[in-house]
């Protein structure tokens, strides 16, 4: 059977664009769609000078306009607005190859849209919803993959872009307690506890927040329940030790400031913070500070590097003068 004219007008627009080079890298176009009468041709032509950039809706139904093809720079045409079924303004291709682009899961390829049309075209009908369909799949994707990381931060965006989006309440919560519960078990508190403050300043009250705040709370209840048998029983050591774990799992405890004073009074420690950690440990090392450093509180050596010098270096003993 013949193609019917919405197949016709397809694969017209198809032979048009040239798919070997993304469409924002081309030279803008705009489409104009004739009717029948006009066998449904489809017109390649520059960028019409419509006010504002917005397509008349309905069309006119009298007069006429001048466009100029995209093949024939400096030929102006007179066309009847009463033989235009459709016209197809180049920022809104581009937003339908976001969206085509989107829906086969190539990602990548759909930033770069978004990336343009956010530079040159912000203001374009549909591009709001083109952008949250992409952070809302791409998240999607990331937590199958259990890439949790990347669909919290698409999550978040998109919370604050539509917080009703169909779907995000759940793909949110899944993806908050994915990424906890990964840094917890890497023992990283700090992210796992900035993960639950971002989720319960965007959301007050959300779940997930509140039931690891719970958590660590009672974690922290147990631990100084431990530090206290550990003072009690004469382990300051093991004292130590648990109040560096309840720091680390909860540094908000109420009772934490008398516990670390009741600690160090018990077992007196000196902590030195330092801007480079050591990897070896060389004392002797000319290039590696941390190294040095670290090295000489390990072994002391006879002759020690002191200070950069004129032949190499400055030496130092602690044996002879």
């Amino acid at each position: 059977p013949p193609p019917s004219p919405a197949q016709q007008i397809a694969e017209a627009i198809k032979a048009l664009i040239d798919e070997k080079v993304p469409l924002y890298d081309q030279s803008p176009f705009d489409l104009v769609i004739l009717d029948a009468a006009n066998n449904n041709a489809v017109l390649k032509v520059a960028p019409l000078a419509l006010p504002d950039r917005k397509v008349p809706q309905p069309l006119p139904k009298t007069g006429f306009f001048e466009l100029e093809l995209f093949d024939e720079p400096g030929e102006r045409y007179r066309v009847a607005w009463r033989n235009v079924t459709e016209i197809r303004l180049f920022e809104q291709l581009l937003v339908e190859k976001t969206g085509q682009l989107i829906r086969e899961k190539r990602f990548g390829e759909a930033y770069d849209y978004l990336d343009h049309l956010f530079q040159f075209y912000p203001k374009t009908p549909g591009l709001t919803e083109v952008q949250q369909l992409f952070l809302f799949e791409e998240a999607s994707s990331a937590l199958e993959a259990k890439a949790f990381d990347r669909a919290y931060a698409d999550l978040l965006n998109l919370f604050r872009l539509n917080p009703q989006y169909p779907g995000l309440a759940d793909k949110l919560s899944q993806a908050a307690e994915g990424l906890v519960l990964r840094y917890v078990e890497a023992s990283d508190y700090a992210s796992a506890r900035g993960v639950v403050y971002s989720l319960s300043q965007l959301i007050p009250q959300h779940p997930v927040a509140q039931r690891w705040q719970k958590t660590w709370l009672q974690q922290a209840e147990e631990l100084r329940t431990q530090i206290e048998t550990a003072l009690t029983t004469g382990n300051p050591r093991q004292a130590d030790r648990l109040l560096r774990q309840l720091r680390q799992v909860w540094p908000a405890f109420k009772d934490l400031p008398d516990l670390s004073q009741r600690v160090q009074e018990a077992y007196p420690r000196v902590r030195v913070a330092v801007t480079l950690p050591a990897i070896s440990f060389d004392p002797n090392s000319l290039t590696d500070w941390a190294a040095r450093r670290s090295g000489r509180l390990l072994f002391r050596s006879l002759l020690e590097y002191a200070a950069p010098g004129g032949e190499g270096g400055v030496y130092q003993s602690q044996v002879v003068e």
